[in-house]
């Protein structure tokens, strides 16, 4: 029984461990969290300001996407590998 509801737990918590993870972003009403792909980023929050190429390994395609939303807020860069992102930061403006 203990383990049936130790599994229930972790099913329930998986789905949110994204947000514990990382950073988060919000576009709007949407939210993007590590693990979103490409395709999901630029339909919630549209192209970016500027994408640089970090990395051009054909299997590890690393690229940085700024996101400037204004002077309410900070901006933020998104890095993906592949097509998957794996890191938000905020950065301070110079």
């Amino acid at each position: 029984m203990k383990k049936v509801f130790a599994l229930l737990i972790l099913l329930m918590v998986l789905p949110v461990l994204p947000l514990w993870a990382g950073e988060s972003m919000r576009c709007g009403s949407n939210l993007i969290v590590p693990g979103n792909t490409k395709l999901d980023v630029l339909k919630k929050c549209g192209e970016p300001n500027y994408i640089e190429v970090i990395s051009s390994a054909i299997e590890r395609r690393t690229e940085e996407w700024y996101y400037d939303a204004g002077a309410a807020s900070f901006p933020r860069v998104l890095t993906f590998e592949g097509y998957r992102l794996i890191s938000i930061q905020t950065v301070s403006r110079r």
